[in-house]
């Protein structure tokens, strides 16, 4: 279908690796809710994983300060 009604070819597509345990599964990137694996999640307020340390996500950007 993508071919045929966007011209999409089947080598376009990027594979998105499963997400790591306790993330969010509607991000790309390893994003999960604060306190969430202490058993006191923040909903709403959000860490993202980057070079080894979690990270506070700005919602109103989608992505951590100074990323």
């Amino acid at each position: 279908m993508c071919a045929e009604d966007y011209g999409i070819a089947a080598n376009d597509w990027t594979e998105i690796p499963d997400t790591r345990e306790g993330c969010q599964d509607d991000w790309i990137y390893p994003v999960r809710v604060v306190g969430r694996v202490a058993g006191n999640p923040q909903w709403g307020h959000f860490e993202r994983l980057e070079e080894g340390e979690w990270k506070p996500v700005n919602t109103e950007q989608g992505v951590a300060p100074n990323a």
